[in-house]
């Protein structure tokens, strides 16, 4: 018998060392390359762990070698061509002054860097006036570049307007008072010759020019005045110093007014004052409320406080005189006006009975009919009276029936009859006015209320208290009816 003997043979594969295929790859210019950076530029699926020659550096070629593996023999390399890229040069920092209010430029900025910048950068922020702006080169395989342009502004110069000043004699000025009358603010200037401390002359103020213009010049011309406008020898400029008005002579410090000016306004003049003794600067020498001039007219003594007339006080009296009691009846003169009192009559009312002592009577200075003692003047009748004794309804001046003096004596009691003597009308507290008999009838049994009563003669009876004692006057009245 024959048997067939087998054996086997199992065949493995190594793989081939693979490097990948060439690359390129370009860098910032003076950068040094690193493997990792060559490894990613080659094509293909190169193996890891290869070796790279020469040494890292900057441009050139560099070869990727991977090494075989029995049964391979052969090791795989490939290529990476490194070039540098220039690196951005932004330039270096600088700064621009332009003039206040305008507009700067790219062109501007660009030509206040430094070095030699490359040009198509960009400049951030938006171009406007005063202030920082960034300079931006960009590369590719290289950092950004920048660089910063400090733009400043420049005031036009403004040395203000060519004025004039007035001083007084002997007076001195300063640069202080000069510059503000150039109505500017722009105090960068220079005065020649200095003004401190001198007097007239003229007086230069320079500022220099700069990028937004040429020297500004103004003049001040400083004259020395003797101007007295008014007349009060008080020089103008004093005036203005002082604070007066140099066109009204009845206002300085020390002046003296023109003779017919009225400075207080007393209707005297200056001159007048002086030959009167007045106070030229009180309208009311003596404080008695009345002006000087109007005491002239009035033939009283603007020199004497209790000579006056009391109708023309127009002012406010002085302390002094509210206190005097100027006709002496025991009350000052401030008491007599608030009462109403004449100030420079000790009996007002001309009852005989002197101000003062009805205040302390407790009777009424201003009623010649109210005192204790007194008597009244002979053209006022005290007592109750009728004095028309006609009623016409509906009349403006007569309508009702009056009865002269009925207010004082409130407690009264009026009665009217008829011819046949029946009472037709009654009432208490007559007054002439709310309260007073108008030919209307009052009401009684035979009589209607309110019913005209007709024409013809009527009966009256006034019933009344005078100082606690009844009293009693009666008469007729016609009543006529249109």
């Amino acid at each position: 018998m024959t048997v067939d003997d087998i054996s086997e043979v199992i065949v493995s594969e190594q793989a081939a060392p693979d490097a990948g295929t060439d690359g390129t790859l370009t860098i910032c210019e003076g950068s040094t390359v690193t493997e990792s950076q060559l490894f990613s530029q080659l094509g293909g699926s190169p193996d890891s762990g290869g070796t790279w020659s020469p040494t890292m550096a900057g441009a050139g070629t560099y070869t990727y070698t991977v090494e075989a593996n029995s049964p391979c023999t052969t090791d795989d390399t490939s290529e990476v061509i490194v070039s540098e890229q220039s690196a951005p040069n932004a330039g270096t920092d600088g700064t621009l002054t332009i003039c206040e209010g305008l507009t700067i430029t790219e062109t501007q900025l660009f030509a206040q860097l430094g070095g030699s910048p490359d040009s198509g950068g960009t400049w951030s922020p938006a171009i406007a006036r005063a202030g920082t702006y960034t300079y931006t080169v960009q590369a590719a395989s290289c950092p950004n570049a920048t660089a910063t342009v400090i733009v400043s502004e420049e005031i036009q110069p403004n040395s203000g307007i060519n004025t004039t000043l007035e001083i007084c004699p002997d007076s001195t000025i300063t640069t202080t008072q000069l510059f503000s009358l150039l109505e500017t603010d722009d105090n960068r200037g220079i005065w020649s010759p200095n003004p401190d401390g001198a007097g007239a002359g003229v007086y230069t103020y320079t500022i220099p020019g700069n990028i937004c213009g040429s020297d500004s010049v103004t003049t001040v011309t400083v004259l020395v005045s003797n101007l007295d406008s008014d007349g009060d020898t008080i020089l103008d400029c004093y005036e203005i110093l002082d604070g007066t008005d140099p066109l009204d002579d009845c206002d300085s410090i020390g002046g003296s007014p023109l003779p017919n000016s009225d400075c207080d306004n007393d209707e005297l003049s200056e001159e007048e004052e002086t030959l009167l003794g007045t106070n030229p600067k009180n309208p009311d020498t003596d404080g008695d409320g009345v002006l000087d001039g109007q005491e002239v007219s009035d033939n009283t003594d603007p020199l004497d406080s209790c000579d006056f007339i009391l109708v023309s006080q127009t002012l406010e009296p002085s302390a002094d005189w509210k206190m005097e009691d100027c006709d002496m009846d025991n009350l000052n003169n401030e008491q007599e006006l608030m009462r109403g009192t004449d100030p420079a009559n000790p009996d007002t009312d001309g009852d005989t009975i002197n101000d003062g002592q009805e205040v302390q009577d407790n009777t009424d200075p201003l009623d010649p009919c109210d005192s204790k003692g007194g008597n009244p003047p002979a053209n006022i009748s005290c007592e109750l009276f009728v004095e028309i004794d006609i009623v016409k309804p509906g009349d403006i001046l007569n309508g009702a029936f009056k009865i002269i003096n009925i207010d004082r004596y409130p407690d009264n009691h009026v009665e009217i009859f008829n011819r046949w003597g029946i009472l037709v009308w009654e009432t208490d507290g007559y007054d002439n006015q709310n309260n007073a008999f108008e030919g209307l009838s009052e009401g009684r049994i035979t009589i209607i209320e309110n019913q005209k009563l007709p024409s013809g003669v009527y009966f009256y009876q006034i019933g009344y208290v005078s100082k606690g004692e009844d009293k009693m006057i009666s008469g007729y009245l016609y009543l006529m009816r249109q």
